[in-house]
């Protein structure tokens, strides 16, 4: 607990609230299924923050609890960092206590994003704020925002997700093969 406050400002937090999960699922806290679904509801909610400024949008109250915690504790925790890290523990420790989610996940289309999750994740940046600004940049002085939204998501997803799976394939699995080749000598 000391280290949780030692460490809110960063995401090493997450670190230390995976493993307070670990023994949370390994003596079994936190029972009921109602309490799991609400503490997903709750972590789903917490996970979305944006990161622009929470005033004024339906996350205001998160900006609110925070100053008050700030205040009373006399730190400068930054609202929309707590906001996901907490939520992202809370929707991991659902996740881990409902087996009706661990079988919808374990859907075959749920376990190639798992597959290509972490290609996703290194060239997304990338990609979007190249081909899919250019193409937002085109499209948006002949449709409404949103329209050009729209297209530029849906026409950015084909090609992003078709580099991830040969990223995945070439680049981050080949990359395992010749660490395990290392790991033999």
């Amino acid at each position: 607990m000391v280290l949780s406050i030692a460490f809110i400002q960063t995401y090493f937090i997450a670190f230390l609230w995976g493993m307070l999960l670990a023994d949370l699922l390994k003596h079994k806290w936190v029972q009921g299924k109602i309490t799991t679904v609400l503490v997903l509801l709750m972590g789903i909610y917490l996970g979305s923050a944006p990161y622009t400024p929470l005033m004024g949008t339906m996350y205001e109250p998160i900006e609110v609890w925070t100053k008050n915690i700030n205040e009373w504790i006399q730190f400068n925790i930054d609202p929309r960092l707590l906001a996901r890290t907490l939520g992202s523990a809370m929707i991991l420790f659902a996740l881990l206590r409902l087996k009706v989610l661990q079988h919808v996940f374990g859907w075959k289309p749920f376990a190639y994003l798992g597959q290509i999750s972490f290609s996703l994740y290194l060239i997304h940046f990338t990609f979007l704020n190249t081909f899919s600004a250019f193409l937002f940049s085109k499209v948006i002085h002949h449709f409404s925002y949103n329209l050009a939204y729209a297209i530029t998501f849906m026409v950015s997803m084909v090609p992003l997700f078709i580099l991830s799976h040969y990223y995945m394939k070439y680049i981050d699995q080949g990359a395992l093969k010749l660490a395990r080749k290392f790991e033999k000598k």
